[in-house]
C-alpha cells in the first residue's frame, strides 16, 4: 500500500492514483470504527472487502504490465512483496509479543502463540474458522484476528501470479486467454461462496475459495484492454464514481453482524470499488474527495494502521471486561486507542518502511534476509509460547491459583493401556495395574467412552470404580461424539478411511467382556452444532449409516438408540452420563487477580447463568429422555448438579477452580463430582 512499491518496478511505471490512496482511507477507517464503535459503524467490517478490491486491482496491474513486457518473474514478485509487507508486520508482531510476555496469563500467550504460528504461515484466516466466528464473543480476546485477511491475501499472491504467468502474455491470443481464464476463476469464486454461505458462514467468510472473486474483480479490471477501459469511461466517469461512492455507503448501512455476509451482499463493496477505480483519477468525487491531503495520507498509512489499531483494541480488553469498556473511562480508553494507532502507523511509515524501501534500492538482497529472519523468528516465539504452555515462570503468568486439596493431590494418576487389540483412538487410559495384560483378571470390566469430555471426567470414574474393585479402560477420541454409528472426517492417525468413529471401541469391549460401559460426551456441541461462548466454532457429527443426513438432532437421537440396544442386546450394564456445564469463559484468565489489570478481575461471580446453561442442554436432555423410556434398565447421572447452584454454574468456587478451560473440568471438578457419584 506504498506508492513506490506498488506502483514502480524498473522502468516500467504504473502512474500514481491518490484517489485509491483516498478509497484506502475509507476502507481503512470504516473497520478501525466498527472495531473501536461498533455503533458507530455497524457495517464497517466491509472495509476489507474494499482493500481486497484495491489489493486485486494493483496487484494484476503489475503483473500484467510485466507479462505484456516480457519482464515477468515469480522471483521479483515475491521480493517486493516482501518488502512492502513484512517490515509494519514485523513491528507489530514483535511488539504484541512484548505486550503479551508482560500482560497475559500463560493460557492466554499459549493461544497468542498459536495466532503468532498460524499469522507466520499466513493460514490463521484457517486457524480462526477452526476456533470460532469473526463476530463472536472470543474475537476481541484475539490481538491478531485481524491478520485473517493478510492470510488470504498472501494466499493470493501465492498462486494468482502463476495464472498470470502461464495465461499472460505480449500477444492478443495471450491476453484474451488471460481474461477468460480470469472470468473463470471470478464467477466460479462466487457461485461458490453463495452456495457455501447456505452451509457455513463462517468457512465462506474465511476461506480463500470463497473470497478469491473480491480480489478478482480488482483484478478483472487491471486485465483489461486500454480499448475496454477506455470503452467503460464513456459510461461517464463522474456517474461512476458517484453510483461506486453510494454502493459502498449502502454497504455500511445496510450490512451488519446479522447480515448473510460475504454472499451477496459482498456485491455492494465489490461492485462500488470496482466503479471508482474504473472511474480514474479525473472523476469530479475522485479528484476532489478521495484526492484530498487528509484522505491521501490516511490512505498511505493505511496498511500500518490496519495492523496496529486492533492489537491496542483487543489488548484493551484482554486487561478489562466489557463492562469496564461500556463506561465513560472504556469510552475514552478506547478513542485513545484510535489515535494511539494513527500515531504508530504514522511512525511505522516515516521510521520502518520509508527507510526499508531507500536502504531495499541498494541493498535489496540483504533487506529481504533480514526481514524473513526476523519474521521467521517472530514465528518460532510462537511455536515455543504454544508448546511450552505460554511460559508459565512469567510474572504476568504466575497467577496465584489455588492449589489442590490434599485428598485430589494423592489421586493416583491414570497410566497409558497396553495390549495388543486396542481400539484405534486418541487416548486410552486405566487404573489396571502395570503388570496387567489384556485377558489377565484385570480385564477391563469398565469401559468409558468418549470425547474429550471423557477425559476430563475419567480420574472420578476410575477412583470411584476402583472402590469397588474394578479395571476401568477410558478410551477418548477428541470432538467425536461417543455414541455407536457415528463420527466425523479426519485425516488423523485416529481415522479409519478417512472417518474417525468410536465404533471400534464398543466391538472391543464386547469382545473383552465388559461389565459396564460409561457413556459420556460434550452431547450439546453434537446436538446444535457449535460450541459456546468463547468457543462457537462447529462440530461435525455424522450418521454412518445415512451420511447424508443433516438434521443434528436425529443423527443423535438415532445414534443413542442405536447404542443402547447393541449394549442391552449383549447384556453389557450402562451408564448414561449428562454433561457438566460449558462455562464459555476460560475461568484461570477472568476469575483470579492479575498481575497487570485495568479491572481486579474479570467476571464475578466467577460462574454462568444456571438458565443458560439449562437453555443450553434443553434439546439433548429431552430427545435423551424420549429414547431412554425405551430401555429402563439404563442407569444415567446428572453431572452438571455437582458444580451448579440455583443461580449459577461455577468456574471457581470456595476458592478453587473447577474448570481449567471454557468446558473442560479440572481434577478439582473431577473430584467435586466423584463425591455426587452414584450409580
Amino acid at each position: 500500500m506504498n506508492r513506490l512499491s506498488d506502483l514502480s518496478h524498473g522502468h516500467i511505471a504504473i502512474k500514481y492514483r491518490p484517489d485509491i490512496d483516498g478509497l484506502r482511507a475509507i476502507a481503512v477507517l470504516s473497520v478501525v470504527l466498527f472495531h473501536a464503535f461498533p455503533a458507530l459503524a455497524p457495517g464497517g467490517f466491509v472495509g476489507v472487502d474494499i482493500f481486497f478490491v484495491i489489493s486485486g486491482f494493483l496487484i494484476t496491474s503489475r503483473l500484467v504490465k510485466d507479462a505484456r513486457s516480457g519482464q515477468f518473474s515469480y522471483a521479483d514478485f515475491y521480493a517486493r512483496r516482501i518488502k512492502r509487507i513484512f517490515p509494519a508486520l514485523v513491528a507489530m508482531l514483535i511488539a504484541v509479543i512484548a505486550a503479551g510476555w508482560f500482560t497475559m496469563t500463560g493460557p492466554e500467550l499459549q493461544r497468542l502463540g498459536t495466532h503468532i504460528l498460524s499469522s507466520v504461515l499466513f493460514f490463521q484466516n484457517i486457524n480462526l474458522l477452526k476456533e470460532s466466528g469473526y463476530f463472536d464473543l472470543a474475537s476481541d480476546l484475539k490481538p491478531l484476528l485481524h491478520l485473517w485477511s493478510l492470510s488470504i491475501e498472501e494466499q493470493f499472491y501465492i498462486f494468482w501470479p502463476i495464472v498470470i504467468g502461464v495465461f499472460g502474455g505480449a500477444s492478443v491470443r495471450s491476453e484474451r486467454r488471460l481474461r477468460a481464464s480470469l472470468w473463470i476463476l471470478v464467477i466460479a469464486s462466487f457461485i461458490l461462496s453463495l452456495v457455501r454461505i447456505e452451509r457455513d458462514q463462517s468457512s465462506a467468510f474465511y476461506e480463500i475459495q470463497y473470497r478469491l472473486w473480491e480480489l478478482g474483480a480488482g483484478g478483472l479490471l487491471a486485465a483489461l484492454t486500454p480499448r475496454m477501459q477506455v470503452a467503460l469511461k464513456k459510461i461517464s466517469p463522474n456517474a461512476l464514481s458517484g453510483a461506486g461512492l453510494v454502493a459502498i455507503g449502502l454497504s455500511f448501512a445496510l450490512i451488519t453482524q446479522s447480515s448473510k455476509f460475504p454472499g451477496a451482499w459482498a456485491l455492494l463493496p465489490v461492485l462500488g470499488s470496482c466503479a471508482i477505480l474504473i472511474a480514474g483519477p479525473q472523476a469530479v468525487l475522485n479528484r476532489r474527495f478521495l484526492s484530498l491531503g487528509p484522505m491521501v495520507w490516511i490512505g498511505l498509512i493505511s496498511y500500518p494502521l490496519y495492523l496496529w489499531h486492533w492489537p491496542l483494541l483487543s489488548f484493551l480488553r484482554i486487561l478489562s471486561n466489557e463492562t469496564y469498556l461500556q463506561s465513560p473511562t472504556g469510552q475514552w480508553l478506547r478513542a485513545g486507542a484510535v489515535l494511539l494507532s494513527i500515531a504508530l502507523a504514522y511512525g511505522t511509515y516515516v521510521l520502518i518502511e520509508k527507510p526499508i524501501q531507500r536502504f531495499a534500492v541498494t541493498r535489496s538482497k540483504l533487506v529481504i534476509a533480514t526481514l524473513v529472519v526476523l519474521f521467521l523468528l517472530t514465528g518460532v516465539f510462537g511455536r515455543s509460547a504454544k508448546f511450552e504452555n505460554g511460559f508459565r515462570s512469567r510474572f504476568a503468568a504466575t497467577i496465584a491459583e489455588p492449589p489442590f486439596p490434599p485428598e485430589v493431590e494423592r489421586w493416583k494418576p491414570l497410566r497409558a493401556c497396553e495390549g495388543q487389540n486396542l481400539p484405534n483412538t486418541e487416548t486410552c487410559l486405566t487404573n489396571a495395574p502395570e503388570s496387567s495384560t489384556q485377558g489377565s483378571n484385570d480385564k477391563p470390566d469398565v469401559v468409558v467412552i468418549g470425547d474429550s469430555h471423557s477425559l476430563a471426567i475419567a480420574p472420578a470414574i476410575a477412583d470411584y470404580y476402583t472402590k469397588k474393585g474394578r479395571t476401568t479402560y477410558e478410551f477418548q477420541i477428541g470432538d467425536t461424539m461417543g455414541l455407536l454409528g457415528t463420527g466425523n472426517v479426519y485425516r488423523g492417525g485416529v481415522a479409519r478411511n478417512g472417518i474417525r468413529s468410536p465404533d471400534e471401541i464398543f466391538r472391543w469391549a464386547e469382545t473383552s467382556k465388559a461389565r459396564t460401559v460409561v457413556l459420556i460426551s460434550r452431547w450439546p456441541v453434537y446436538f446444535e452444532g457449535h460450541g459456546v461462548g468463547v468457543e462457537t466454532r462447529g462440530h461435525e457429527v455424522l450418521d454412518l449409516e445415512n451420511p447424508r443426513e443433516t438434521n443434528r438432532a436425529a443423527i443423535v437421537t438415532r445414534a443413542l438408540e442405536r447404542t443402547l440396544a447393541f449394549l442391552r442386546v449383549r447384556k453389557i450394564e450402562t451408564v448414561l452420563l449428562y454433561d457438566f456445564a460449558e462455562l464459555g469463559f476460560y475461568p484461570e484468565d477472568e476469575c483470579l487477580a492479575r498481575p497487570v489489570s485495568l479491572v481486579k478481575v474479570r467476571r464475578n461471580p466467577c460462574a454462568v447463568s444456571r438458565s443458560s446453561v439449562e437453555q443450553r442442554q434443553k434439546g439433548y436432555r429431552d430427545a435423551f429422555a424420549q429414547v431412554l423410556k425405551q430401555f429402563p434398565d439404563v442407569k444415567t447421572h446428572d453431572l452438571t448438579e455437582p458444580l451448579c447452584g440455583d443461580d449459577w454454574c461455577y468456574g471457581l468456587r470456595y476458592g478453587r477452580l473447577l474448570y481449567w478451560d471454557n468446558n473442560h473440568i479440572n481434577a478439582m471438578g473431577a473430584y467435586v463430582e466423584l463425591q455426587a457419584f452414584d450409580f
